[in-house]
């Protein structure tokens, strides 16, 4: 399987014609079999001409209509909804697009956009008391929350787990402080692997916004099996560099 992960900056960032020549170029010009996409709006083409295409808005309270998105050329993954004994999943819907395989041996997709901002502090009690771990005493992120409450559904299985997580080691570096550091020793610990990490043992540049630091804010993950099957993990930096179709660059993983 061949999967790409983009944020596609369709947040209002770029214009609406850049946005359109990025889902040109990932749908006529990448090879790929899924896409786990952030900051998306799926033309209508897109669903006319996908298999799959699973979409849920990031803020649909407020009428905006772009989100995370799962397509796929092939019709081999149905959308997850979350059981009502899971509201903490129903919580953060918005932000996470979950894809589950037709085939109980398939591999399990979910896609997260994870805030850069802390999750409200009137709901960190609560969290606290379902010993939800987190990386900073007195805040909790989105990702820590799915990673957390994903875990039972994910055990077992193969899975690959990630995208914007707006997260990164620079970030520890420049501001003097061990909290992703923290945060990805966390999600290491409920049995969440680095995918990249079978091919650099350093991060590699996603994001190329203008005036800010080399983040790697794209990541992906993979249980034991499907990280020791991933033969390839590579940005395309030329996408965000070169082409200025986004802000980020797509990350491609290869798995057998």
């Amino acid at each position: 399987m061949r999967l790409i992960s983009w944020n596609m900056a369709g947040a209002g960032f770029h214009t609406a014609s850049s946005h359109q020549d990025a889902w040109h170029w990932l749908t006529k010009e990448c090879d790929f079999d899924v896409a786990m996409l952030q900051e998306s709006t799926p033309p209508q083409w897109v669903f006319n001409e996908f298999s799959v295409v699973i979409h849920n808005p990031k803020y649909p309270q407020k009428g905006q209509r772009w989100g995370t998105s799962i397509i796929c050329r092939q019709e081999i993954y149905s959308q997850y909804v979350p059981e009502p004994e899971e509201p903490w999943l129903e919580k953060i819907r918005g932000s996470v697009s979950i894809a589950e395989p037709n085939d109980p041996e398939g591999i399990w997709l979910v896609n997260i956009h994870s805030n850069a901002y802390s999750l409200p502090k009137s709901i960190l009690a609560s969290l606290d008391d379902m010993a939800v771990p987190h990386c900073h005493p007195q805040k909790i992120w989105e990702v820590e929350v799915a990673a957390h409450f994903l875990e039972p559904l994910l055990k077992g299985k193969r899975f690959v787990f990630g995208g914007d997580l707006n997260s990164g080691y620079l970030f520890d570096v420049v501001n003097h402080y061990e909290n992703n550091k923290i945060m990805f020793e966390n999600m290491r610990k409920q049995g969440y692997i680095d995918l990249r990490l079978a091919h650099s043992d350093v991060e590699q540049q996603t994001y190329f916004k203008k005036g800010k630091g080399p983040f790697q804010l794209d990541h992906l993950y993979g249980d034991t099996d499907t990280a020791g099957h991933t033969t390839r993990w590579e940005v395309l930096s030329h996408v965000a560099r070169d082409l200025e179709l986004s802000d980020h660059a797509p990350v491609i993983v290869e798995i057998l």
